[in-house]
């Protein structure tokens, strides 16, 4: 007969055994869901979930600066001195002329580029535009924001309160078929051309 005041061998086995049990399952966990920012999926951040991380493997071609990309900034983020217009706008960012303004010349193409191509943002250690890295570039971080989160993976775990708005501001999500573009000339290495 067993001792009252001693648990059986059974028993003093139960909780160790458990622990290990439970530590395992966690491990298992961890190593099933892998890094979010590596794998594509959802990156985590304060106030929920982020949604699942943009994957810009799949934009192709090698757009035009000044065919392709300028065009879009002159719709989208050049529309009046008080946003991305003016060498002097919003968060020092000019983005060209509006398309009112007519096509940029050589010079402004240049200033815009230099800009934005491994240039600092105002509020994340991102840059404005990593060459060859949209994923790592704020411009797309800005352009992708959804909800409380952005929908780059870099900048949701760079920027906390201090992303700002999307952009463009005041109006609907730029278009996928835009936004696609900027990544591909982004993806190809940013070329002044």
């Amino acid at each position: 007969m067993l001792h009252p005041a001693r648990p059986s061998p059974s028993r003093r086995l139960f909780f160790p055994l458990l622990a290990v049990t439970a530590f395992a399952a966690l491990g298992a966990a961890s190593t099933a869901c892998g890094d979010d920012a590596a794998t594509g999926g959802s990156g985590g951040g304060s106030g929920g979930s982020a949604p699942a991380c943009e994957d810009y493997a799949g934009v192709t071609g090698s757009p035009s600066f000044k065919d392709d990309v300028m065009p879009i900034f002159a719709l989208s983020c050049a529309l009046s001195t008080s946003c991305h217009q003016s060498p002097n706008g919003k968060e020092n960012l000019s983005l060209g002329p509006s398309q009112s303004m007519g096509a940029p010349d050589q010079a402004t193409l240049d200033a815009v580029h230099a800009g934005l191509v491994g240039a600092a943002s105002v509020r994340s250690s991102l840059p404005l535009v990593d060459p060859g890295n949209p994923a790592g570039s704020w411009l797309l971080a800005k352009l992708e924001y959804e909800g409380d989160e952005y929908g780059t993976c870099d900048a949701s775990t760079q920027c906390g309160d201090q992303c700002g708005d999307r952009m463009p501001q005041n109006g609907s999500k730029m278009e996928r078929e835009r936004i696609d573009v900027i990544a591909a000339w982004i993806a190809s290495g940013a070329p002044n051309n």
